[in-house]
């Protein structure tokens, strides 16, 4: 065989052939990937069914419960959370004119929004140090504005159903666009996927794709509606429209609740857990107002070394923390709150009033203090502070203490912390499963977080030698027994789960996995092509798959296979695989380095393009470009061993 077609097959090898044992470790349900590597990011993870159509049928929107309830229904919508999720429309809030030019934190690229020439908001990308070789500019529209804009909010791009946030977010307390919380640590460019999780605390309610991760029938929302607290309202207003009285059954009246299920009403969105876990059958949506909470999911919050976690959205958990909670059977949420009118209703006093209820004003202990409390219950004991996402955000702190901590920021988790995952439930005592799948689904989630890794898989071993585990907490033990490459025994795990549940595409998925890192691929192939013929708008299956018959030199069916990817969702790594699979079955190299460029253009520094540049030059006989391409992967991943092999083997004889 000549030296350079030597050259061509050993880069064919070594490019397809390393990806296929690094297949990414997804989590079922969780807020965000976790990979070994990021660079492919929306390969996006499964998530729970959130709502289907026969569900969708039960609920009749707002307009119909305001026939009936105008002046609260008039009021409501002055509130944040009617404003929590919203179409973009022609008629947008005035800091959409407000220049802004944020670079990300490692100084690599930079944003923008504006409005196109439509009028439409877009936020525009861009390297930091554009060179005439490689100017990038990549464009995405908003579909939904997202937050109420009292605190923040941010912009939804939406793509073939699939949505995922954009980079920035107008901060009104500083009057500035910057960068979204979580960006600061990795930035998720405009691949970060809205989750069901996240849209079921901002709109009423979804129809979820299942099992991919973030894709929905559009339109999704608007925000949280009156059937998000009170239950859907079909039954009720069917009674109502032929004149006969509902019984009370048919519709909330959370006032007439018990205290606990009137407060899971608020804390199914605004307790704020660092990792939680849903009950079999549940999932993001499934929480109806009078059921409780505890009965879906269970949250779990971080205690690393005694700091405080103080969240946007952590009321809930900070309030079950407070002696003023946990030594009264009647305190709610609604005696400080009406959910129909906004804070700026109010004054400090009408808070405080809630307070001198039980707390006389002679009783306070500041020597300063007087009977007319000048400074407030409130401004003392429930003082602002910042909150642990850190970026322009102020927030009341409901844990009500005598003495407050004078911390004025929370800790900021970094990788591998030895942490304490804890309920916030004053009366839970979760088991070892429980807790065991918390610390692996922590370690998934937000890790790499080896400690956590290793606690949980020692607590789920443990559980299931004294009983057989069921079938959630052998997938999330196989999960971590794939995170520590014990390939077989998660293997194991999954056959048998799939036994009894032989349509749990998630779990065939990880089997896929499983084989992949024991290079069984005929195996891992059978079951990768299962989960995409179930499910072809998921997207996780096609890399690893493709990669597969690239591998085994079935380029065509790569080739089928990839372009049915790009009618969905389309990535830089699945074009660069496309490129690679089209000069396979015989496109002319410098045709598929044309393919190549649309891979570039939606990201720049994706190592999967560049590694696959250099090997198109290559077989182009173009050895200076391919040398390029290897250096620039060795600058943004150094120690790449496939960019060090291209460039031992260009430079052999």
């Amino acid at each position: 065989m000549p030296a350079k077609m030597q050259l061509i097959v050993l880069g064919v090898a070594v490019l397809v052939g390393a990806v296929i044992v690094t297949v990414r470790i997804h989590d079922r349900g969780s807020s965000d990937d976790v990979r070994e590597s990021r660079e492919d990011q929306p390969e996006t993870t499964p998530g729970p069914a959130v709502a289907d159509a026969e569900d969708a049928a039960n609920y009749v929107g707002d307009a119909v419960c305001a026939e009936c309830h105008a002046d609260i229904a008039a009021n409501y919508r002055r509130n944040g959370m009617a404003r929590s999720w919203q179409p973009v429309t022609s008629d947008l809030p005035a800091h959409f004119l407000e220049e802004s030019l944020i670079p990300d934190a490692e100084g690599l690229y930079q944003y923008q929004t504006l409005l196109n020439q439509s009028g439409q908001p877009i936020q525009r990308e861009s390297l930091v140090a554009d060179e005439p070789a490689v100017a990038h500019s990549l464009e995405r529209t908003a579909r939904y504005l997202v937050g109420s804009g009292n605190h923040a909010q941010a912009l939804v791009t939406e793509s073939n159903g699939y949505l995922h946030q954009m980079p920035l977010a107008w901060f009104p307390l500083k009057a500035r666009w910057d960068l979204n919380p979580g960006y600061a640590e990795y930035n998720h460019r405009f691949n970060r996927p809205i989750a069901p999780e996240c849209i079921a605390c901002h709109a009423t309610r979804a129809v979820h794709r299942s099992p991919t991760r973030n894709r929905y029938e559009q339109p999704v929302g608007p925000g949280i509606g009156c059937e998000r607290c009170h239950g859907p309202g079909a039954r009720h207003t069917a009674h109502w429209s032929h004149d006969e009285r509902p019984s009370e059954d048919e519709i909330v009246n959370p006032g007439n609740l018990r205290p606990d299920r009137a407060n899971d009403i608020c804390l199914q969105c605004h307790l704020q857990g660092d990792v939680f876990l849903y009950e079999p059958g549940s999932h993001a949506f499934s929480f109806r107002p009078g059921d409780r909470l505890q009965d879906h999911r269970h949250d779990f919050l971080v205690q690393a070394d005694g700091k405080e976690a103080f969240g946007v959205a952590s009321h809930g958990a900070r309030l079950l923390q407070s002696a003023c909670y946990q030594q009264s059977e009647s305190l709610t949420c609604f005696d400080c709150h009406d959910p129909h009118r906004p804070i700026s209703d109010f004054t400090r006093a009408d808070f405080d009033n809630g307070c001198i209820e039980c707390h006389q004003p002679s009783n306070c202990g500041r020597p300063e203090a007087s009977n007319d409390l000048r400074d407030g219950c409130v401004q003392c004991h429930m003082a602002q502070r910042p909150t642990r996402e850190g970026i322009h955000l102020v927030f009341t702190d409901h844990w009500i203490r005598r003495r407050p901590s004078d911390i004025e920021s929370s800790f900021a988790l970094s990788p591998n912390d030895d942490v304490e995952l804890v309920s916030p439930w004053p009366d839970a005592r979760p088991d070892d499963v429980q807790l065991g799948s918390a610390y692996l689904l922590f370690h998934d989630t937000l890790g790499p977080q080896l400690p956590s890794l290793r606690r949980g898989l020692q607590m789920l071993e443990q559980a299931g030698e004294t009983s057989p585990l069921d079938n959630e907490a052998r997938f999330r033990l196989a999960s971590g027994l794939l995170n520590q490459r014990r390939s077989r025994e998660a293997a194991e795990l999954l056959r048998n789960l799939l036994r009894s549940s032989p349509d749990d595409l998630e779990a065939r998925f990880r089997l896929g996995v499983a084989y992949s890192q024991l290079g069984e691929h005929t195996a891992a192939r059978r079951e990768y092509e299962r989960v995409h013929s179930a499910v072809p708008d998921w997207i996780a299956p096609y890399s690893p798959l493709s990669r597969i018959y690239l591998f085994h030199g079935r380029a065509a069916d790569a080739v089928r296979l990839l372009e049915e990817q790009q009618q969905f969702l389309p990535t830089a790594e699945s074009l660069a695989d496309l490129a690679l699979a089209r000069w396979m079955t015989g496109l002319p190299p410098t045709e598929a380095l044309q393919l190549l460029n649309a891979g570039r253009q939606l990201d720049p520094r994706s190592v999967r393009v560049h590694l696959v540049r250099g090997q198109l030059h290559t077989a182009a006989g173009d050895t200076r470009s391919a040398a390029a391409a290897y250096r620039l992967v060795l600058e943004i991943e150094p120690g790449n061993p496939i960019a060090e092999e291209g460039l031992r083997a260009l430079d052999a004889p």
